[in-house]
Order: structure tokens, then C-alpha cells, then sequence
């Protein structure tokens, strides 16, 4: 799949289903798909129906919902920040390693989204 293939099913769950003006997915599948069925790494990261739940930031903590590759590939989205991020990776030699890149990669894009949001919205 290639990312902008990924960004597009992101997006598509940022939107709660939609793709411009057409409902693709019911927003209640959406919904329910991202709701834990699983909780292998305690409450704060689920496994719902092909989506993990995480909160990512180390300033500015958010909530996310991601899809994940054996090599560290993620796709995700945001909602509280109207964001998308695709990372693609290809270490499959050593993946725990490339996962751990890949979270520290999408906690600074957060805190970065974060204060970039808080500006808008502050006047500043």
C-alpha cells in the first residue's frame, strides 16, 4: 500500500467515514472500529478492529489512532488536531528498534501540531 494510499484511509477516519460530500463507511463502523477489543499494553493502548489506540506527545499528550507495519510503518490520525501523519519504514531486521523511531517521530510531530494549534487558536 503506499502512503498516500495510507493517508487516505486515515483521513477517511478523520472523517468519520466521509470522502468529500459521500459516506463510505458508516460512521458508527468507524467508531466502533477503533474502540478497544483488546488491551495487551494496558488501558491507555487498545487494539480495536485493525486500529490501535496511543496517546502520543511528550509535551502536549493527544489521542490517536493508528495502523502499524511490521517494519514500523504507521498511519494515524489525531482528531483533537484535525491531523494526519504516514511514516513508511522498512527495517525488518530490527523492529522493535524502528517502532520505537517511528513513536518518537509522531510524539514530536504531535507536540509540534500542538503548539501550532495553541497558536491559532490563542490570537498569537
Amino acid at each position: 500500500m503506499r502512503p498516500r494510499d495510507q493517508a487516505k484511509i486515515a483521513q477517511l477516519f478523520l472523517n468519520n467515514g466521509r470522502w468529500g460530500n459521500e459516506q463510505i463507511v458508516t460512521e458508527s463502523w468507524v467508531k466502533q472500529s477503533i474502540q478497544g477489543q483488546n488491551f495487551f499494553w494496558g488501558p491507555r493502548r487498545a487494539y480495536g478492529y485493525l486500529w490501535y489506540s496511543k496517546t502520543f506527545g511528550w509535551r502536549n499528550s493527544v489521542d490517536t489512532f493508528y495502523a502499524s507495519g511490521p517494519g514500523g510503518q504507521k498511519f494515524l490520525y489525531a482528531p483533537d488536531l484535525s491531523l494526519v501523519i504516514v511514516i513508511n519504514t522498512g527495517n525488518y531486521h530490527q523492529p522493535l528498534d524502528i517502532h520505537r523511531q517511528s513513536y518518537d517521530i509522531v510524539a514530536r510531530i504531535i507536540d509540534i501540531a500542538s503548539d501550532l494549534g495553541e497558536r491559532f487558536t490563542d490570537g498569537s
